[in-house]
């Protein structure tokens, strides 16, 4: 469940995204008093409104010790959320056929917290580079020749996705489900990967943090670096697959 609050320099207005109803009160007050510096605002006022005033210029904003600027608005994720427990994952490609995947990260996300992270090049199917993934990635055929193929890295990667009987009683499911930066990307190279070489695909749960903030952030860029940002990660090698995969799991904690 994901609040914001918007600062005028007197009042704080706090909204659900949506309407806002007087029983949500408590949790609004919460946000404020945790995330909030008030010696660089005023003092948080809260405010029945319906509709966001279009006459608002938000201040200086602290959330979790971070500065804000007014197009980062705050918001908090609070306990209830159903993601808690997934892997964020990322592929980059040598080429633009969807099998090409040369390397893949992936970040297991517990009780909200990163436990785990994996990281491997991938030999691609077929095996050559386009200049302009690697212009993007960085990566070249002399980086992936002595890579293992496909199967053997995901083989490594699935076993960090499996849940044990007891987690799987517990969270009602037997394999952590997927979350991407644009997972119409990712999910399909999965796909293409598992079918180029002939293994099953369990239909993993895929969810998509690009797509939700776009639901959050209605205006402005959806890059994974600017996301990032405004969910106070800094994402600083941008197209290398481990960096990508934790920056997206720094945004799903955060609003998934």
């Amino acid at each position: 469940m994901i609040f914001c609050a918007i600062y005028d320099g007197k009042d704080a207005v706090v909204t659900k995204y949506g309407t806002f109803t007087p029983d949500l009160e408590a949790m609004c007050g919460h946000i404020l008093s945790q995330g909030v510096d008030t010696r660089e605002g005023s003092p948080p006022l809260l405010h029945s409104n319906t509709e966001k005033p279009s006459k608002l210029q938000p201040r200086i904003i602290y959330t979790d010790g971070i500065k804000k600027t007014p197009e980062q608005i705050i918001f908090r994720t609070f306990a209830n959320s159903i993601m808690k427990d997934f892997a964020a994952i990322d592929f980059e490609t040598a080429n633009h056929e969807l099998t090409s995947a040369c390397a893949v990260g992936l970040v297991v996300v517990r009780d909200g917290e990163i436990t785990k992270r994996f990281y491997s090049l991938i030999q691609p199917e077929p095996n050559y580079y386009e200049w302009f993934n690697t212009k993007v990635n960085g990566l070249r055929r002399q980086d992936t020749d002595g890579a293992p193929l496909f199967p053997q890295v995901w083989q490594q990667a699935t076993s960090l996705l499996e849940l044990n009987d007891t987690d799987a009683a517990l969270l009602g499911m037997s394999r952590l489900p997927l979350v991407a930066h644009n997972k119409m990307f990712d999910e399909r190279v999965l796909k293409a990967c598992l079918r180029c070489y002939q293994i099953d695909h369990p239909d993993y749960q895929f969810f998509c943090t690009l797509q939700k903030s776009r639901k959050i952030w209605k205006s402005g860029r959806h890059t994974l670096d600017v996301i990032a940002d405004y969910c106070g990660y800094d994402l600083k090698a941008h197209h290398h697959a481990l960096a990508d995969a934790e920056a997206c799991a720094a945004i799903a904690i955060q609003i998934l």
